[in-house]
C-alpha cells in the first residue's frame, strides 16, 4: 500500500508541475524604438507596444539563457526562442539593436518553457 501511495503522490505532484509550470522572475531587457516600423523590423508588428508616456515603441521582453535568446510574446508569460528569420536574431548578446534608440532593463515573471531544465521527473521505489 505504501508504495502505490508514494507513486500516486509523485505522479500528482509531477502533473501539477507540468500543468502549472514554474514561474520565476527573470532579468529581461526591452528595446525602445522611435517608430513602429523600426520595431517591426526586429520583432514583427504584433510584438511592438506603444509607449504612451514617451513617444516611441517597445519591443518584447527578452533575455539570454545557455547561448539562446528568448523573448516573451505579448499577452503571454511563456518565453520562446527568437527565430532565425526575426531581425533581432542578428543582435549579439550584450549589444542592442541598431534599429533601437536604447535598451531598458527590467524584471519579468516568466513561466517554464526551457526544455529539459523545466521538466518534472517522478519515480518511486
Amino acid at each position: 500500500m505504501k508504495r502505490s501511495r508514494t507513486v500516486a503522490l509523485t505522479l500528482i505532484a509531477s502533473a501539477v508541475l507540468v500543468a502549472g509550470g514554474c514561474s520565476t522572475e527573470e532579468a529581461t531587457t526591452r528595446e525602445m524604438y522611435a517608430s513602429k516600423d523600426k520595431c517591426a523590423e526586429d520583432w514583427g508588428e504584433k510584438e511592438c507596444e506603444e509607449n504612451e508616456s514617451r513617444s516611441g515603441y517597445y519591443g518584447p521582453h527578452y533575455f539570454y539563457r545557455s547561448g539562446t535568446t528568448y523573448y516573451v510574446p505579448r499577452g503571454t508569460d511563456e518565453p520562446v526562442p527568437v527565430k532565425q528569420n526575426q531581425g533581432f536574431s542578428r543582435v549579439s548578446q550584450g549589444t542592442r539593436s541598431s534599429n533601437s534608440l536604447t535598451s531598458v532593463s527590467s524584471v519579468r515573471t516568466v513561466r517554464g518553457g526551457f526544455g529539459s531544465s523545466a521538466q518534472a521527473h517522478g519515480g518511486g521505489s
